[in-house]
């Protein structure tokens, strides 16, 4: 085992190397690089390259506006509105066991792999989820829940970090004011938040739990800025992964993110309940890592002149 402390080794080691790092061990649920993997890899690519991705900001934007509505007609319910719609929790589970390294005897021994009757349950597996498969192709597990997850961890650090909330803010009413929802580009600090809120709580897990007599708890999403105000280009944050392995959904994951983030920031003021303070270590562990239950209050950003609804509504028409 290799581990890497420091983030621009990382990306020597992981990038200039990727055509030598691209392999995995053997795993019933992460298979070798080998022909087929290359093929559908190509084939993803073509669909989801960034500028690929593009066309698909309208349905991302429509999506955001209904999370926004839903917030407002039911904040109480404000972590079942990021996490809808979700994969059937069977496969979550499923998914998140397989993922344990050695989860399964024939990792270990493959040679078992041939024994009578072992894969019976490995190929009733395959059945279901191939029935899955068809009949909800457009439908991606994975990607789902982290985005889920990231909109979780934002409405979170919004909570806990009213600063970072507020600078955010201000910059989104020095673009594009109060009076209309947003239908351009993120800003550089929204960048610069989902980044620090992909950095201070990973969706996915990168390694075993660390040990430490207290926990240093910070947010500082002016980290990804330069002197002059704009993203860094020395720092590329780990969650897509690298090299060949790298996700390729990152361009549209991204996106929506971006477009969640800042739409949320935009309507409402995201703060604690007094009665009732988030508990920034409350994760459930799993190969997708995911806040505990907890309640925020949103209060709508806007007064009777220009109300959440009625900007709402128009928001997306032309697009």
């Amino acid at each position: 085992m290799i581990i890497i402390g420091r983030n621009q080794q990382s990306v020597d080691n992981m990038e200039k190397e990727g055509g030598l790092l691209a392999d995995r061990p053997r795993t019933v649920a992460a298979g070798e690089f080998c022909l087929p993997f290359r093929r559908l890899r190509k084939a993803t690519y073509i669909h989801l390259q960034a500028k690929a991705a593009e066309p698909y900001a309208p349905i991302q934007m429509d999506a955001a506006r209904n999370v926004i509505f839903d917030i407002f007609d039911n904040p109480k319910e404000h972590q079942a509105v990021a996490n809808h719609p979700r994969p059937p929790p069977w496969m979550l589970k499923r998914f998140q066991n397989l993922m344990r390294p050695g989860a399964l005897l024939v990792e270990r021994f493959p040679i078992i792999r041939y024994l009578p009757g072992y894969t019976t349950e490995l190929e009733e597996w395959r059945r279901e989820e191939s029935q899955l498969f068809h009949d909800q192709l457009n439908r991606v597990l994975k990607e789902f829940t982290r985005l889920a997850v990231a909109i979780m961890v934002v409405v979170t650090a919004a909570a806990c970090y009213p600063k970072a909330q507020e600078k955010v803010q201000e910059e989104l009413d020095t673009v594009i004011g109060r009076d209309r929802c947003r239908s351009t580009s993120p800003t550089l600090d929204d960048y610069a938040f989902m980044l620090e809120c992909l950095r201070w709580r990973p969706v996915t897990t990168l390694g075993f739990a660390h040990c430490a007599l207290t926990d240093i708890p910070y947010f500082d999403p002016e980290k990804w800025l330069d002197s002059d105000g704009k993203i860094r280009e020395d720092l590329k944050f780990p969650s897509y992964g690298f090299g060949r392995r790298i996700c390729p959904g990152q361009h549209i994951a991204n996106h929506s993110i971006f477009i969640k983030l800042a739409l949320l920031l935009w309507s409402f003021n995201i703060t604690q309940d007094p009665e009732n303070p988030i508990d920034q270590s409350g994760f459930v562990d799993g190969v997708i890592a995911h806040p505990k239950h907890f309640a925020a209050r949103f209060e709508p950003r806007f007064g009777d002149d220009v109300p959440l609804g009625a900007v709402m509504a128009k928001y997306g028409e032309g697009l």
